[in-house]
């Protein structure tokens, strides 16, 4: 239970069965759809660190740009649509003007965690205006 599980929907591998499953998981707002949604590991997990948990916790920008390029993949943009939007909007400070990017996110809090001004989540971010 963690963003390797939607890998199968990014490279379009799934089943319809298969791809409905790791979407309901997605979208679950005990799991996976927290206030920045599609971190490294299910917010049920016994390991689940959102705060220093480097890949048991945080939300990865480009962890979760596979997941909606999944969803999107299998036709579930509305749910992809909502995600996105979440991660815009929730991400402390991507959307204020003079603060930085940051390598990963708090899923819980929004707070921006480790490295600033982290190019590979700002390249991600730009990948998702494109997309949308």
């Amino acid at each position: 239970m963690g963003c390797e599980g939607w890998i199968p929907l990014w490279a379009n591998i799934a089943t319809e069965e298969q791809a409905f499953a790791i979407k309901k998981n997605m979208i679950d707002t005990t799991l996976f759809n927290t206030l920045v949604p599609l971190q490294t590991l299910s917010a049920d997990h016994p390991k689940f660190k959102p705060d220093g948990g480097y890949w048991r916790g945080p939300t990865w920008i480009d962890q979760a740009y596979f997941g909606i390029v999944g969803l999107r993949n299998y036709g579930y943009d509305n749910d992809a649509d909502d995600i996105t939007y979440k991660l815009f909007h929730n991400a402390q400070g991507l959307l204020d003007s003079g603060s930085s990017i940051r390598e990963n996110y708090n899923p819980v809090t929004g707070q921006g965690l480790e490295s600033e001004n982290f190019s590979w989540s700002a390249a991600h971010y730009l990948l998702l205006l494109i997309n949308e």
